[in-house]
């Protein structure tokens, strides 16, 4: 930067005189116009430069009329006598209070910057234009176990493998070579490395090119993460998790198998009996076990056990509604139209069964003999706003006897229909115009 001249001083080397010639606006001695702190050590330096016959820029303090403080530096020459002998010191000033501000607050931020570098949590390593690399930061030691300052021919230092993949990383393959010649920015690259303190770590690596204004790539910066004690609790949470995931899979299984065998025993008891009544009495206990039984299949056989896909679920209970029809009666011809709803077993099995005791009650008195007719069934399965469900089924038989208006009456399935349904906190709506149909909402 330019200095600022502020004027000039003539001395005289035999009596010690000293005048400074201030902007051309006032002169002053040494005495009354330098800082009182830095008399002594000016006149000390000016009799040194007497003493030893050379010349230095000093530098110094000055107190202004108005009280200004401000830091000149002056360079100066000797005139000498005829012999040789130094007899006055003139020279030049120039203000550089301004200058020293300046290259003060900019040591200020270096050094800050240079803390901050220090106690960051992540490693920073810095590399020159070739990809040199010239400093880490504490962090970035500590990852790697040591500090070598090495360019791209000797970045076979390092070891390291890409995960998941494993893939070993070749020397001109390091991120920081590609940054430093194509000039990419990389970032979220998952490493396992070998550092140099013996130690296996897991790394995240990030590489950025630093450009001046024309766009020219200066250097790198590389970032690294130790994620080694974060990967390691993932890895125990995925163990976890898949211990857990099997466990209740066999739970789900185990269930499953339970109710089979449950079903099995009412098949055994039922062939005993002689009396439909009590026989189709058996087949309905069987259909209400069989719709929960086939959600826990269904969660045994999801990748998430958590929920299961109704859509599909629908689809198989429809299918096995035909041995439960009574004997006799023809088996009505089903439709379904479900768009994928997943839902938990909390909501899954209920509704299952509501789906159950609905078609198993069509089938049993929708379509009586002598009704003339194609007997067809209806299921429908979607999403609705706000995260609602909407289930429906229908049949085009007779329609809801005399006396079960509300939807109830004394019969079993229909108890239990209106049970599960608040137990969905949903609403039950019946259309009699056409058949029956029955619209259950509820939300996920």
């Amino acid at each position: 930067m330019a200095f600022r001249y502020l004027g000039h001083y003539r001395g005289c080397l035999k009596t010690g005189h000293l005048c400074l010639k201030v902007l051309n606006s006032y002169s002053a001695t040494m005495k009354g116009i330098i800082h009182p702190d830095d008399r002594e050590p000016t006149a000390r330096r000016i009799a040194d430069m007497v003493r030893k016959r050379i010349t230095w820029p000093m530098e110094f303090r000055i107190v202004r009329p108005d009280g200004e403080v401000r830091l000149l530096r002056s360079g100066s020459r000797f005139i000498v006598d005829r012999h040789g002998a130094p007899v006055l010191c003139v020279g030049v000033h120039q203000d550089i209070t301004e200058q020293r501000k300046t290259e003060n607050e900019s040591r200020r931020r270096e050094i800050m910057l240079d803390k901050v570098v220090e106690i960051l949590p992540v490693g920073l390593w810095f590399a020159d234009h070739t990809g040199r690399l010239t400093r880490a930061n504490r962090e970035g030691v500590r990852i790697w176990g040591d500090e070598p300052h090495v360019g791209q021919d000797e970045y076979r230092v390092f070891k390291a493998r890409r995960l998941p993949s494993r893939e070993e990383i070749a020397p001109d393959d390091w991120a920081l070579a590609h940054t430093i010649n194509e000039g990419v920015t990389i970032a979220n690259e998952l490493l396992e490395i070998d550092a140099f303190d013996g130690v296996t770590r897991t790394v995240l690596n990030f590489t950025a090119p630093v450009r001046d204004d024309s766009g020219a790539v200066l250097g790198a910066l590389v970032v690294n993460q130790d994620i080694t004690d974060l990967k390691r609790a993932q890895d125990a949470i995925v163990d976890s998790l898949n211990e857990k995931e099997t466990l209740l899979k066999e739970i789900h299984h185990r269930v499953k198998n339970n109710f089979q065998l449950i079903m099995s025993l009412l098949d055994l008891q039922a062939n005993r009996q002689e009396a439909r009544e009590v026989i189709a009495q058996f087949a309905t206990a069987q259909g209400r076990i069989k719709s929960m039984a086939l959600v826990h299949e269904k969660l045994y056989q999801s990748a998430d056990l958590g929920r299961i896909d109704f859509a599909e679920y629908l689809g198989d209970i429809v299918q096995s509604m035909a041995m439960y029809c009574p004997r006799g009666k023809r088996v009505p011809a089903m439709r379904v139209d479900a768009h994928p709803v997943y839902l938990n077993i909390e909501r899954a099995v209920p509704c299952g069964l509501v789906v159950n005791e609905l078609l198993v009650n069509a089938c049993k008195h929708a379509f009586p003999d002598g009704w003339a007719g194609e007997p067809e069934l209806f299921v429908s399965l979607r999403e609705e706003a706000e995260d609602r469900v909407c289930l429906t089924v229908a049949d085009n038989g007779i329609g809801l006897p005399e006396g079960a208006e509300d939807g109830t009456g004394n019969a079993l399935g229909f108890i239990l229909v209106g049970l599960l349904v608040k137990q969905l906190r949903g609403e039950l709506a019946i259309d009699r115009s056409n058949g029956t149909r029955f619209t259950v909402r509820f939300g996920r």
